[in-house]
């Protein structure tokens, strides 16, 4: 992959994209992720506002905490199949976001898409619903392991009733 890119493009290879300083004056509008890079750092890309799209490798399996905060001019990302993270804050105040494909089973981190207000909804795969209920499942066991250690029977049976 060439390093040449036309104004306004951006070939990221790690780290963040700017520094603070320049951050808000950044005139990157399409960035293309290296091929070899397989996360987005925290902040990589952090209040690039005029950032419109970006194009990542298969590669990638983790959005790092803050990657997209604040680009407010990126209305779509596809995230790639291998992505198993999305950090916390990733896409906070990308207010212009209104689409974005989630690879099945992704694990998404608090603030994730907060105040992301164009976007209409993110569904949740099967496998997320299922890691769920098997977490809550557990919460159950533990529960039932207290009650069974410290409370009599009959109400052991009355709680397990009111769970289903």
């Amino acid at each position: 992959m060439s390093d040449q890119l036309p104004p306004g493009n951006f070939l990221y290879k790690g780290g963040k994209a700017l520094e603070y300083d320049t951050y808000n004056n950044s005139d990157i509008v399409h960035a293309v992720v290296y091929p070899t890079i397989t996360k987005l750092d925290d902040k990589a890309f952090e209040s690039c506002l005029k950032l419109v799209s970006i194009r990542l490798p298969d590669g990638v399996t983790k959005i790092g905490n803050s990657a997209f905060r604040n680009c407010k001019s990126l209305s779509s990302i596809h995230l790639p199949d291998g992505v198993t993270e999305i950090g916390n804050s990733a896409f906070m105040y990308c207010s212009s976001l209104s689409s974005i494909h989630l690879p099945n089973g992704v694990t998404i981190g608090k603030n994730a898409f907060f105040n992301c207000s164009l976007l209409p909804s993110i569904e949740v795969t099967k496998i997320e619903r299922e890691n769920r209920r098997r977490r809550r499942w557990n919460f159950l066991q533990v529960v039932i392991f207290v009650i069974f250690t410290v409370v009599p029977f009959a109400l052991v049976r009355f709680v397990i009733t009111l769970e289903h």
